[in-house]
């Protein structure tokens, strides 16, 4: 079986015989298709690019077509089959609504730039679609479609740090949507800045793995306390929220300082530069530090993270410091005869030195 008998459409456009392009026609339709064979033609390893409409039809069937390339004895045997197999799928009852639905949405695609495409589900109902910013970081829109699409707003999932509003109307597009989210994109800017600043030239205890989304950062002091700072992702530059984790003798004076020198914080400056002057202290670097320093295993339970709980409870004698979850810690303490209570506050002995350590107990205990 020669290729020509399968698709008279397809042609070779090389003197290798290593690229094809054309149409595949199957049912009275064509579709437009271009393969690209090795240097050793093996069939298992030739890229086929085919049109959005194929594409989706098809997504079902993936693992199929690879298989096929991978078994079939030649291009002419797996173009018959793949022609085979769009015959099965397009004479399928529901594919006339189904093609109806994915042109119009493929159209929408095109006008975006099908190359930012990066999901799109086999029922069309959801589509995720990419965004760079002016500094290359990466967005991804997540768009669930409506079945009514356009006449019905989609919903959005997305990695902004505050709502996404956008305006939708029967006659908008996804091109419209997108529109609409990068230029959101661009107001985001000096605050990704900002944070960016922080994750690389501190060590960031939380969250573990930062997204786009968060608005706050636990940032690492010593290796028994942290400051838990959160901004306004719209305000970037005002005063942040700040919240201190550890031994009070670590982070009193700490406090003291930055409350003293509040009047002093600069919008100009960038929040990393303000803390640093307010508290006038340096926060340790990944340059010349390890994150394990600032990682302490809790004394009782010998794990950092407990569930979604951290150690920060830590023991304020400066020989001992060790730090605990406030649920080890607390249920440590009720076991033992000598804790007292004081309302939901129970004061005990540290497990290590046995110095007094309090902790606050939680809802529900």
């Amino acid at each position: 079986m020669d290729i020509w008998e399968v698709c008279p459409q397809l042609v070779c456009l090389n003197q290798d015989g290593t690229y094809y392009e054309g149409y595949l026609s199957v049912l009275d339709q064509e579709f437009h298709l271009a393969i690209t064979l090795p240097p050793n033609r093996l069939l298992k390893d030739a890229h086929i690019d085919v049109e959005p409409k194929v594409f989706y039809l098809l997504q079902e069937y993936q693992t199929l077509v690879k298989q096929r390339l991978n078994q079939c004895s030649g291009l002419a045997t797996f173009l018959q089959e793949l022609k085979v197999l769009l015959e099965q799928v397009l004479d399928q009852p529901s594919q006339e609504q189904y093609i109806r639905v994915s042109s119009q949405l493929i159209d929408e695609l095109n006008s975006i730039n099908w190359e930012r495409l990066v999901y799109i589900s086999p029922t069309f109902h959801e589509v995720h679609i990419s965004a760079d910013d002016e500094h290359q970081r990466r967005h991804i829109l997540k768009v669930q479609l409506h079945s009514e699409h356009p006449r019905v707003a989609p919903t959005c999932n997305h990695d902004l740090p505050s709502k996404f509003k956008f305006v939708w109307t029967p006659s908008s597009t996804l091109k419209d949507l997108l529109s609409q989210f990068e230029n959101t994109i661009q107001s985001y800017q000096v605050f990704w800045d900002v944070m960016g600043e922080i994750d690389q030239k501190t060590w960031v205890l939380e969250p573990e793995k930062p997204n786009y989304s968060a608005t706050y950062r636990r940032i690492a002091i010593s290796s028994n306390s942290s400051i838990q700072i959160t901004l306004d992702p719209c305000h970037p530059e005002n005063l942040a929220q700040c919240q201190f984790m550890g031994a009070d003798s670590i982070v009193d004076p700490l406090k003291q300082k930055l409350n003293f020198n509040l009047e002093n914080w600069d919008p100009h400056r960038t929040v990393l530069q303000n803390l640093e002057d307010l508290m006038e202290m340096e926060f340790p670097s990944p340059n010349n530090t390890k994150k394990e320093e600032f990682i302490g295993e809790c004394g009782i339970c010998y794990t950092y993270r407990l569930d979604m709980e951290l150690p920060t409870k830590v023991c304020e004698n400066p020989q001992c410091g060790q730090p605990y979850h406030q649920s080890c810690l607390h249920e440590w303490l009720k076991t033992l005869s000598t804790s007292r209570y004081s309302f939901n506050i129970v004061f005990g002995e540290c497990p290590m030195c046995t110095k007094p350590i309090t902790v606050t107990m939680t809802t529900g205990d």
